[in-house]
């Protein structure tokens, strides 16, 4: 059962970050390999959806927001107050041979957002992604 829910998530985490990284299919990957099978349990958890639920979710389903929100928290992009850790991002951006091809301008438009205070606003963090 767990293996299934590791690859459910897996598979639901390639669909966001594919969106998000639409330029660059290899950096989903490479951040779908950092959320351990414990992350995705814990953030089910918090949440209280499963990755089924959120699978099956429309994009702007507040618990499949929420969701998210919770991984990259839990990831260090955002820190627990909701400020978008851009030194984190730059270092993760640098690490990593496939990238955005415009990460000045990703990193500006995140720049620019300062804040993800609500689940919801978790959109405004996608649309950087997609310049």
């Amino acid at each position: 059962m767990i293996n299934n829910k590791l690859i459910l998530a897996s598979a639901l985490l390639a669909c966001f970050v594919y969106t998000v990284y639409a330029d660059a299919p290899d950096a989903a990957a490479q951040l779908i390999n950092r959320h351990s099978k414990e992350l995705i349990e814990e953030c089910e958890k918090e949440i209280g959806t499963t990755v089924q639920e959120v699978q099956n979710a429309s994009d702007n389903d507040e618990k499949k927001m929420c969701f998210h929100k919770c991984l990259i928290t839990k990831d260090g992009f955002i820190s627990t107050d909701g400020a978008i850790n851009i030194e984190h991002i730059k270092e993760y951006f640098s690490s990593n041979a496939k990238k955005p091809k415009n990460v000045d301008a990703v990193i500006s438009c995140l720049e620019a957002i300062g804040r993800i205070n609500s689940c919801q606003e978790m959109s405004k963090m996608k649309t950087c992604f997609k310049q």
